[in-house]
């Protein structure tokens, strides 16, 4: 007998990759902007308000956060030299009139100098917060999840077989089910281009069910199933 393999359909396979891809995709797009994009472009709002031509990628301090710039603003007095500033906060990302700009990924520490001293310190929240940053990434890692389980599956369909043999027929990796234990085959009356495969010993009975959507030769299969066993092909005359 000659064996005969069927691999699932194209569309399950397209169906499968394209949920995948898009749960990737997505998961790539929440990651980057929780930890990058959303710190990027509220450089860039900085930039173009101190109207930095062309708006330059400003350097992001990853460790000033919100609490830290408005400590920095409890601890810097009015009157402070502003090397002093320096010393303790280290570079400013950017120096524009004299003033002070250090810049975190959810805002910027603002120090106003006049005459080489301190006059003013405030702390600045941008249009994308630290918590916008968080919900970013929660829902980045969560779409990682959905995305593993996601791949998982497209392993799954493009692993499917069912093999038609001399010593019976199989299914993915179940044990393959021998000729003389299959006793029937009958289409499902509710459900076009279906199958069911019966087979067991005595009273123990189980079935398979089988589509064209999950096994892209089912007519093959069945009509080889038919021939051996000598019974009727449900599928036959059907589209």
């Amino acid at each position: 007998m000659q064996t005969i393999t069927s691999r699932t359909s194209n569309e399950r396979i397209l169906r499968a990759g394209l949920l995948m891809l898009l749960v990737d995709v997505f998961t790539l797009l929440f990651l980057w902007d929780g930890h990058i994009g959303y710190a990027r472009d509220n450089a860039a709002e900085l930039a173009a308000l101190l109207g930095l031509e062309p708006a330059r990628s400003l350097p992001i301090d990853s460790t000033l956060s919100a609490a830290r710039g408005k400590a920095a603003v409890a601890a810097i007095r009015p009157g402070e030299p502003v090397d002093t500033v320096r010393q303790v906060h280290g570079e400013p990302a950017v120096v524009k009139d004299g003033d002070l700009y250090y810049v975190g990924p959810g805002g910027w520490l603002h120090i106003s100098v006049e005459n080489g001293r301190v006059r003013n310190t405030e702390w600045k929240d941008a249009a994308h917060s630290e918590a916008d940053q968080r919900w970013q990434r929660w829902i980045g890692y969560a779409l990682a999840i959905l995305g593993l389980v996601a791949t998982i599956q497209f392993a799954v369909v493009i692993a499917t077989r069912a093999t038609v043999s001399a010593e019976g027929v199989r299914f993915g990796a179940r044990p393959i089910i021998p000729w003389d234990a299959i006793t029937d085959l009958r289409a499902v009356p509710a459900k076009r281009g279906a199958i069911e495969l019966e087979y067991g010993a005595g009273d123990r009975h189980e079935t398979i069910r089988m589509d064209d959507y999950r096994y892209k030769d089912l007519p093959a299969i069945t009509a080889a199933i038919a021939q051996r066993k000598n019974i009727a092909d449900p599928l036959r005359g059907v589209a």
